[in-house]
């Protein structure tokens, strides 16, 4: 039972910290801290009618197709739906999960 107690306490105890206390570990969240950036990346922009799709240089022809692809999409589904969006449409292309966490996206846009 005394085991419990101290444990309890000690459990307790942390609560009642103040967080400037947990300094030394660090934001485990990393909110409010920059993005590292390994590598720069020159985009290029696709515009068509309803879609700007940023891609880098070397994937222009992916980029090509995704854009032919979202017209044709957009073509069909806005006759089906019954719907048109009055804006364009941002499509991002990363070649990589890395590439994509490496960059804040709304500084190409």
């Amino acid at each position: 039972m005394e085991i419990f107690c101290i444990a309890f306490d000690a459990l307790l105890g942390m609560f009642f910290v103040p967080p400037e206390a947990f300094g030394q570990f660090g934001d485990i969240f990393g909110f409010g801290k920059n993005k590292i950036q390994y590598t720069s990346f020159d985009r290029s922009i696709i515009k068509t009618e309803h879609f700007d799709v940023y891609s880098y240089e070397e994937e222009r022809e992916t980029a090509k197709d995704v854009a032919q692809i979202a017209e044709r999409s957009y073509a069909y589904l806005s006759e089906v739906l019954d719907y048109r969006f009055r804006n364009k449409i941002p499509l991002l292309l990363y070649a990589s999960h890395n590439d994509f966490q490496q960059t804040t996206p709304f500084k190409a846009l």
